[in-house]
């Protein structure tokens, strides 16, 4: 017999976004080629709208946000204030070089200094860059990362050049893109907001005995 109801497991989002000086170059819309929207404020717009998103599905739900150039320059705490995340990104300047290695090192420390119920928690990391690095070991960052913490990477470009890397870097195909307009950018970001939302829809049934069948067209021992 099933002895709860099923548990949804409240999820932990990083997000860790370039701010290098390459970001105020003009990002170009298909809708609209005369715009003059830079890779910087796209982005602020696209982190602001997967962070209302993913708060909007679960109200136990978290974001992190940590923005880096050369090296980390700021970051936000798991939060759930809403009012927080939109001051902490309405903050945000950029300049400097471009070190994935920082961002991902202090997204691990965040993920891996998790306690008690908090690492059963779904988790994920969304690094957004317009460039290749210039300083640290971006390979040696995202490995560190998958091997202590649970967290699927989002590898997402913004006319960055460096595809071959972010799809290293990617925990899969669906996870990378590199993209070369604010259209393509916007679309995609939809498209991680779907895929953690399908994440964290599944869930756990406690008490489920070895003997268990789940029945389809056939039994499914469990």
């Amino acid at each position: 017999d099933i002895a709860a109801d099923p548990i949804r497991v409240p999820t932990d989002l990083v997000i860790v976004l370039a701010v290098s000086g390459s970001m105020s170059e003009v990002l170009p819309r298909a809708d609209s080629p005369s715009a003059e929207d830079t890779r910087f404020t796209v982005a602020k717009q696209a982190v602001l709208q997967l962070s209302e998103s993913v708060l909007s599905q679960d109200r136990n739900n978290r974001i992190s946000i940590i923005v880096f150039s050369t090296g980390v320059n700021a970051a936000l705490a798991f939060s759930s204030d809403k009012e927080a995340i939109n001051g902490f990104v309405s903050g945000l300047s950029i300049g400097g070089f471009t070190n994935y290695e920082s961002g991902l090192n202090q997204a691990e420390a965040f993920l891996s200094g998790r306690t008690g119920a908090e690492i059963e928690r779904t988790s994920s990391v969304v690094l957004i860059t317009d460039g290749q690095p210039n300083r640290g070991d971006a390979l040696a960052g995202a490995n560190r990362l998958k091997s202590n913490t649970n967290a699927d990477l989002y590898c997402v470009g913004i006319q960055s050049g460096a595809s071959e890397l972010l799809h290293t870097l990617a925990t899969d195909d669906s996870h990378f893109r590199d993209c070369a307009t604010a259209d393509e950018f916007m679309e995609y970001m939809s498209q991680v907001t779907r895929q953690l939302s399908l994440v964290q829809s599944a869930t756990i049934w406690p008490g489920i005995g070895s003997g268990f069948n789940l029945f389809c067209s056939e039994a499914y021992p469990i």
